[in-house]
C-alpha cells in the first residue's frame, strides 16, 4: 500500500469516526493560528539594529570569569540595552558602541545586525513589545 492510499484511508476513517464538530473546531483553531502568525508578520520594523551576543560558555572557555556587564564596562564598551537569557546563559547587548576594537576575538564574531522585532522568533505580543522597546531606545540614542 503506498502513502497516498494510506493517507486516503486515514482521512476517510477520520471523517467517519471523528465527529464533525471536532473537525470544525480543529479547522477553526488552525485558521486562528495561521491568521495570528500572518498578523504578527506585519510587526516587522524593516530596521536593523546591532546586537552583541555574549555566551557564558564561550567566556568560560576563554578563561573569562567576570560578569558580562562588568567585562564590557572594563573594556570601554557601552550599549543601549542589555537582556539576559538564563536558559542559554547568553546576554544580548543591544546597540553596542564605544571601544568595540577592545573586544576579544571570541566575542568580535558575535556581533550581528538584526530586526529586533523578528529577532525573538516568537510572533507573540511580548516578543513584539520587546522589539518595539529596543527600537524606541535606538531612536532615542540616535538623537543624542
Amino acid at each position: 500500500m503506498n502513502n497516498h492510499t494510506q493517507s486516503g484511508i486515514i482521512g476517510a476513517l477520520l471523517h467517519h469516526y471523528v465527529p464533525e464538530r471536532v473537525l470544525s473546531f480543529t479547522n477553526t483553531i488552525t485558521s486562528i493560528i495561521v491568521s495570528n502568525h500572518e498578523m504578527c508578520q506585519e510587526f516587522t520594523s524593516k530596521m536593523k539594529v546591532p546586537v552583541l551576543k555574549y555566551y557564558g560558555m564561550d567566556a568560560a572557555l576563554a578563561g573569562e570569569n567576570r560578569h558580562p556587564q562588568d567585562h564590557l564596562r572594563e573594556l570601554g564598551v557601552k550599549y543601549g540595552y542589555a537582556s539576559c537569557h538564563s536558559v542559554a546563559d547568553v546576554w544580548f547587548f543591544w546597540m553596542p558602541y564605544g571601544n568595540l576594537d577592545a573586544l576579544p576575538e571570541w566575542l568580535k564574531s558575535e556581533q550581528i545586525t538584526v530586526d529586533p522585532i523578528q529577532f525573538w522568533g516568537d510572533d507573540n505580543e511580548e516578543s513584539v513589545a520587546m522589539g518595539q522597546n529596543i527600537l524606541n531606545i535606538h531612536s532615542k540614542m540616535d538623537k543624542i
